[in-house]
């Protein structure tokens, strides 16, 4: 029985394919490199390029504080619970003479927890009077300078 010597490499893979040649690997590696490096960059120039946002883009979730009537709506329907909100009661005299104090809920905190939300839009929704908003988390950038 014949035995292979150490020094001898079978023309084939044991699947049967061919062995490459040595360096065709990095021969390919090269041509790679080389077609990419001809091509034009694609890099999008930010701060400066507004990127062009889709009409029904979802993007940051805002709240007008002095709009708000903290009904609470907006968190009990967050489907991730990620929006919190403290209060506390206020009593306001009454309008008329002879009439009776009211009282009413003040927002005290407004707090949405960023790392949790889906951007789902619920708590838009729900908002009876649209204190919350969403708007395009392009616009919330700081503005550049024009000199």
């Amino acid at each position: 029985m014949p035995t292979a010597s150490p020094d001898h490499r079978p023309s084939s893979t044991p699947s049967g394919r061919p062995r490459p040649f040595p360096g065709s690997g990095l021969a390919k590696g090269l041509a790679v490199t080389l077609r990419t490096m001809t091509k034009k960059t694609v890099t999008a120039q930010y701060p400066d390029v507004q990127p062009e946002l889709p009409p029904r883009t979802r993007g940051v979730i805002g709240l007008f504080e002095e709009n708000c009537t903290v009904c609470m709506l907006c968190a009990r329907e967050c489907p991730d619970w990620c929006i919190y909100i403290d209060s506390h009661k206020e009593t306001v005299p009454p309008a008329a003479p002879g009439g009776r104090e009211r009282s009413r809920n003040v927002l005290d905190r407004f707090a949405i927890d960023f790392s949790l939300c889906m951007y789902c839009g619920i708590c838009i929704e729900v908002c009876p009077s649209t204190r919350c908003s969403g708007r395009p988390s392009s616009s919330t950038r700081r503005p550049t300078s024009t000199s």
